[in-house]
């Protein structure tokens, strides 16, 4: 249900940018607006900006704004990426990249069935309790999941090293989704590590093949597929370890060795709005040029004497509503007795006014009427009942009966929109 509303969000969007005439990426990279980001934003309200992805997609270069958050010190590194069966709630291979101060080696702990997966999951938190000051990278919330499911899985003596585990994952897809745009054309591992020059060894590494592979190790049971597996894992985990490495260095703003880094905010100081005319190679062009740019009417210019301009000197005309009309009609509404018992001991408790614009038909044509009504709600002395007299309008309404039979009439009949 999700991928069938994205799908169809998608095609929305495309109809309306087909529209506006824009069909191409380079057509929509003309449509960005660099705006000022606020301070403060709520993570709930990052989008990512399609315009600014295709400025970088046709520019060949990356651009940010400014994060307000750095990679935070610590000593270990570790770069986890898991593989599973989602159809099957199996995760088989689990692996970690650990990068310390002296060294950078893979492990991997493979589950050949569900009876293994257990064990290599206590062998997983038992490795990285062994480090105290560390931080763990992962791309996309599929290992989030999979830490939680360690979570219901496990007794409760793991319980308080899973939520060290959790409190110091970092998930570098939530990071760039809305501040960092690459020129790739979709967020995935592996197009972005294609742009900053890492490449696997298997030619169609995806996450549908490692399924495949699976499948395929489970039937034939050949080292082969559990082979490309592993080394599938392994790639993922060095790939993510590098998007890290060129992460940190947009941050410090050093420089990359191929893309070239731009920050939004270069864009806004370098735009430059004016009222310029156009030069042009035929006369024709520059003629017409001319007489696009005029001088604006002087009785539509005011110079602000003071901080709130005269609202008359803007608008000569006020807008009329009939609520500010004088009334053409007055009818008072009273109500002698009881309309629940009858009973002529009634109280009135508050006044009421409302003023109702209605049609009057006659001979020669159809006018409008504004009719003012007054009247109030009583109370029985005798049963207690609170009521209005009739006469008076109901449900708020502040259209006279006519009009609505004279609209409808029109809709229905002569195919009037409203």
């Amino acid at each position: 249900t999700i991928l069938v509303s994205c799908v169809v969000l998608a095609r929305k969007r495309l109809r309306k940018l087909n529209r506006r005439g824009i069909f191409t990426v380079n057509q929509l990279s003309y449509t960005f607006r660099p705006r000022r980001k606020p301070e403060k934003v709520d993570n709930r309200s990052k989008v990512r900006s399609f315009e600014l992805q295709a400025l970088a997609i046709s520019q060949q270069r990356i651009f940010m704004y400014d994060l307000p958050e750095r990679f935070s010190d610590a000593e270990t590194e570790i770069f986890l990426d898991v593989e599973g069966l989602p159809q099957f709630n199996f995760y088989y291979l689990i692996g970690i990249a650990v990068k310390t101060r002296t060294e950078f080696f893979y492990k991997s702990f493979w589950s050949s069935s569900k009876d293994d997966e257990q064990a290599n999951m206590i062998e997983f938190i038992s490795t990285i309790s062994m480090y105290d000051n560390y931080r763990i990278y992962h791309y996309g919330s599929y290992e989030t999941a999979f830490l939680k499911a360690i979570q219901r899985k496990l007794g409760d003596q793991y319980q308080i090293a899973i939520n060290k585990i959790l409190e110091r994952c970092c998930n570098l897809l939530s990071l760039l989704y809305s501040n960092i745009y690459f020129p790739v054309y979709s967020n995935s591992l592996k197009e972005i590590a294609h742009c900053i020059d890492f490449k696997w060894s298997e030619a169609g590494a995806t996450g549908l093949n490692a399924i495949y592979w699976r499948e395929m190790w489970q039937n034939l049971n050949e080292d082969i597929y559990k082979e490309k597996l592993i080394t599938y894992n392994q790639e993922d985990c060095y790939a993510l370890a590098k998007l890290k490495k060129v992460l940190s260095n947009i941050f410090d703003n050093s420089k990359l060795d191929r893309l070239e880094v731009s920050k939004v905010r270069d864009l806004v100081s370098n735009r430059r709005a004016s009222f310029v005319i156009n030069s042009s190679f035929f006369p024709e062009m520059k003629y017409i040029n001319k007489c696009a740019y005029f001088d604006y009417k002087k009785e539509r210019v005011h110079a602000r004497r003071r901080k709130r301009i005269a609202y008359n000197l803007v608008n000569p005309q006020d807008k009329k509503y009939f609520s500010n009309c004088k009334p053409t009609k007055v009818i008072t509404v009273e109500a002698n007795c009881c309309e629940s018992c009858n009973c002529k001991r009634v109280t009135p408790i508050w006044d009421r006014h409302r003023k109702v614009v209605d049609l009057v038909f006659t001979s020669t044509g159809v006018k409008r009427v504004i009719i003012q009504y007054f009247s109030s709600e009583y109370r029985c002395n005798k049963c207690g009942t609170s009521f209005v007299p009739k006469g008076y309008p109901p449900y708020r309404l502040r259209l006279g009966h006519k009009l609505i039979v004279w609209v409808i009439f029109q809709h229905f009949e002569n195919n009037q929109s409203f």
